[in-house]
Order: C-alpha cells, then structure tokens, then sequence
C-alpha cells in the first residue's frame, strides 16, 4: 500500500514538472529580449527611434552603413519613421572645428547607393567640434536600413545602419 502512494506522488511530481517545463517552453519568446522571437509583443518597435554612432569611415555597406567602425565615435545620430518619412538628428561631438557637414540620408533598398543627391541639410561645427541637424526626408518604398554620411571637415562621418 504503501509502494502505491509513492508511486502516485512521484507521478504527480513528475506530471507538475512537465507541465512546468511546458509553460516555461511556450512563454519564453514572449518574455525574451530578442527582436525577432515569435509573438513577442515587448519586441523594439518602428514607433520607438533608434540611435547610432557615427565614425569616421568612408567605406560603407548599403546595409550596415558606416564599415570602418574601430575608431573613436564623433556623435551619433536618432532615426525615425513616420508617416511615410525618415527623421534624423544628428549630433556631431569632436569633429572637425568651424566646419560644414553636409547630411545625407542613405535607405536600403532603394536609396543607396544614391541615385541623385538628396543633401537635406547640414550642419555647422562650434570651436569645440560641436553642432546639431534636423532633418527629414521621404522614406523610400521598401526601404528597412537606413543611416547617414556627415561629410565635411575633411572627414567622412558615416552612422551604422537602423532597421525598422
């Protein structure tokens, strides 16, 4: 009688773990970190911007913008989307002193590398290196990487890319 209670209280515990293992199995993507988890509703959004350094690099990739990114940073730059445009602000930190850097907007697909210029603004540098830009521009149908060259000052500074 007595082999019978135990063997149907380790059934019981065996039962409660399995269902345990389960419970933890099929929530996981929900309360995961990662982007790209199935279902997970708390994923990084297109309504939320996206922030990215910028370095001094003239290689790129349509992709993953700015190639060479093993030196120092000069700023970086805050991406976003709505309503059919790409917002940026761009914060140049230690570039080039006194100088104008022209922005440019790149999108892959479809806007990189640019067909035609579409400079929409620029910015000019303090005594410190310093300075900020706002602008937007329309977003490229299809497009889902997008980053910014800051060229000016003798220097190519280029973002990494943003997806949304």
């Amino acid at each position: 009688m007595k082999s019978a209670g135990i063997k149907v209280g380790l059934f019981v515990l065996i039962a409660a773990l399995i269902a345990i293992g389960g419970k933890i199995i099929a929530t996981t993507p929900f309360f995961s970190d990662t982007e790209t988890s199935a279902g997970n509703t708390l994923q990084v959004s297109d309504i939320f911007p996206q922030t990215a350094p910028l370095y001094n690099s003239n290689p790129y990739t349509c992709l993953g913008g700015a190639s060479n990114t093993a030196d120092p940073t000069f700023g970086s730059v805050v991406i976003d989307k709505d309503n059919g445009k790409i917002i940026v602000d761009a914060t140049l930190q230690g570039a080039t002193a006194n100088s104008t850097y022209d922005i440019w907007v790149n999108q892959d697909p479809g806007g990189c590398p640019l067909s035609q210029p579409t400079e929409p603004g620029a910015l000019t540098t303090d005594v410190d290196g310093n300075g900020t830009a706002h602008v937007e521009v329309d977003l490229v149908p299809g497009a889902i990487n997008f980053w910014i060259s800051a060229v000016g000052g003798g220097q190519v500074l280029r973002s990494t890319a943003v997806s949304f």
